[in-house]
């Protein structure tokens, strides 16, 4: 599929509406079976061994680099375990947004208090060389969609929203129409799972369109995914 990137580096929205939450509390405990990927033929197979939990995978500069108080580790029968309270390190959370999603640039971008401090967390870190996600990806007959969960800590109720925006760009020949569609989140003190696709269409030989959206909600159908990177 294309390949442009989402203007202002923008990669979610969400759904617009009332503001909708999915709060997780004070500590977040994850846990559950761990998958593989097969790019070659798209399948998804149980990974076997175990791996140590080492740091944590975030999307750089949201605010994660030297968490305290982490404990994790893929077992032996690869299932995943993983508890976190209170981040040792914390930016605001208005930065960490923003260097996730490119919630900036967004159509009326608004969060209601600038004080807030937070991190947010997009995976795990696996010892030698691997990253951990919840993950999914769907195939279809003119596109694919990506969609992942992402756990978002605050230090304080807050609420975040933008605007339908869009957005079009072309090179070398090629038109990326992106559609962020409009969202209301609540981000309740402590832990919050925030859901993120991302669809990709074409709709033309040189032309294309990404659509992301986000909301607040924890979906049980996507998998923890292992990827080693070499």
């Amino acid at each position: 599929m294309f390949t442009i990137a989402a203007c202002g580096g923008g990669d979610i929205a969400s759904s617009g509406g009332g503001a909708t939450s999915a709060s997780l509390g004070a500590t977040l405990n994850l846990s559950g079976p761990v998958w593989t990927y097969s790019t070659y033929d798209g399948t998804f197979e149980r990974f076997e061994g175990y791996r140590d939990l080492t740091g944590a995978y975030d999307v750089p500069g949201s605010g994660l680099n030297n968490v305290v108080g982490r404990i994790g580790s893929i077992t032996t029968e690869g299932e995943l375990s993983y508890t976190i309270g209170v981040p040792g390190e914390m930016i605001n959370i208005s930065e960490s947004l923003n260097n996730a999603f490119g919630w900036r640039n967004i159509n009326n971008f608004y969060v209601s208090n600038n004080d807030t401090m937070g991190v947010t967390l997009e995976g795990f870190l696996a010892t030698p060389n691997g990253t951990v996600q919840r993950w999914n990806y769907i195939e279809t007959a003119i596109g694919e969609e990506d969609q992942a969960v992402f756990y978002i800590y605050v230090d304080r109720d807050l609420t975040v929203s933008g605007a339908r925006t869009v957005s079009t760009e072309t090179k070398d020949g090629f038109t990326a129409t992106f559609i962020i569609n409009a969202f209301n989140i609540n981000l309740i003190t402590g832990w919050n799972a925030v859901y993120q696709t991302e669809k990709e269409e074409l709709t033309g030989e040189n032309s294309g369109t990404g659509t992301f959206t986000v909301s607040a909600a924890n979906p049980g159908h996507l998998r923890w995914i292992i990827r080693d990177h070499y």
